[in-house]
């Protein structure tokens, strides 16, 4: 132990501490339309991680390449035993990462709970960081062990930026998290995808320490053991080519629901109920504003996202719920207008027949924001070719979810 907090101390973690915490809270200062909804906040920052992994690898690297360095040397063979010293480093600096990452995880969640937002309830967000950044160092560790000095830095960080970018073009996630710039709320990481790049980061890491450690002594490593080190690796990358794993990155949630209200109902995840009342509210109010329009207007609503939308059929209306664009924290005019303009999505809307129903929504879209505009009174009825056109979306052939 008193080895590894030498390195702790006198290791290249803590500047990869400072530069993670620095870039995370910097980027969080100044864009924060994640602030009522911490995942957002969470899976947002992790679009960064692809910048840390390839530095986290440059400063292991030169960690373990200085190890030539007397005193260091002496304390990890003190305190030591085997190859494990050489792994030290790697284990000071991932720490440091993940302490890091855990530190912008708290100060989102702490901004979120004081805006009266949503709590984050991904738990693959952590272990996908974890497996990044064990993969990062692990190879870092690798390469340290065999090129020495600066450009150690420069191989470790060049194989991992690479290394990402190639898998990326496969759809496959490497030295990367799935991040995401828009609202979590109603969507959930697809856990086999998720599970996929865990396993393919950490059979990485398994890989790249078991090399560093059978080439690290005299004798010359058996192919057996390197091959099969290499087994985990391979599975995975199979398992990601040839599997018919969901393409998206997301999926709809399978969260608890809750419903609130009543003219309208509004549904959506439990955890965001004191964001539904609001949005009931909301929604109650130009309903109650255009009562005497002589229109259907939906009287359910439930915040769905993709096939979960489609879903949906007639017995309720897609509410498109983004917690950014809140204005003083009241449902816009815009989104207003939106989700009452759509009440069904219609088959139509999928296939050629698009620009039909496009123009029918155009058209009720227009009325509804006069209606709808600050200080208006109560409207009056809408005009026959509005009725009709919404009437026409209300009956429309339903477009049928795609099979799971």
């Amino acid at each position: 132990m008193r080895a590894l907090f030498l390195w702790l101390r006198r290791g290249g973690g803590l500047l990869i501490f400072a530069t993670i915490v620095g870039f995370l809270l910097a980027t969080s200062a100044y864009v924060h339309p994640w602030l009522l909804d911490a995942g957002w906040g969470i899976r947002s920052s992790a679009g960064l991680v692809l910048i840390f992994c390839p530095f986290l690898a440059a400063v292991v690297a030169y960690d373990v390449s200085r190890r030539v360095n007397p005193t260091l040397a002496e304390v990890a063979r003190g305190s030591a035993r085997g190859s494990f010293a050489a792994f030290l480093p790697m284990t000071a600096a991932f720490l440091w990462a993940l302490a890091a990452s855990a530190v912008s995880w708290v100060v989102i969640g702490i901004a979120v709970s004081l805006a009266g937002g949503v709590g984050a309830s991904d738990p693959w967000i952590y272990l996908e960081t974890m497996s990044v950044y064990a993969a990062a160092a692990a190879v870092g560790t690798l390469v340290g062990s065999h090129v020495k000095g600066v450009t150690s830095v420069a191989v470790a960080a060049g194989i991992v930026l690479a290394a990402a970018m190639v898998l990326a073009g496969q759809g496959i996630k490497a030295f990367q998290v799935a991040y995401s710039s828009g609202t979590m709320i109603g969507l959930e990481r697809t856990p086999a995808r998720a599970a996929l790049a865990i396993a393919l980061n950490l059979s990485i890491a398994l890989l790249c320490i078991g090399v560093a450690g059978l080439t690290s002594g005299v004798r010359r490593p058996s192919r057996f053991a390197l091959g099969a080190l290499a087994i985990p690796l391979v599975a995975s990358l199979v398992i990601a080519v040839t599997l018919p794993i969901r393409d998206s990155e997301y999926r709809p949630s399978r969260e608890a629901q809750a419903c609130v209200g009543s003219s309208p109902v509004v549904c959506g995840p439990a955890r965001a109920a004191d964001l539904l009342r609001g949005a009931q509210r909301d929604l109650a109010a130009a309903r109650l504003k255009l009562r005497d329009s002589e229109m259907a207007l939906p009287d359910r609503f439930v915040i769905a996202r993709g096939d979960a939308a489609r879903a949906l059929g007639s017995s309720a209306t897609q509410l498109d719920y983004d917690p950014s664009s809140l204005v003083d924290g009241h449902l816009g005019r815009d989104v207003l207008v939106r989700d009452l303009a759509t009440p069904r999505l219609c088959e139509a809307l999928y296939g050629e027949g698009a620009q039909e129903y496009l123009d029918l929504i155009s058209e009720v879209s227009v009325w509804l924001t006069k209606a709808l505009e600050p200080g208006q009174g109560p409207s009056e009825a809408a005009p026959a070719a509005v009725r009709a056109a919404y009437a026409k979306l209300l009956t429309c052939p339903i477009a049928a979810a795609p099979v799971q």
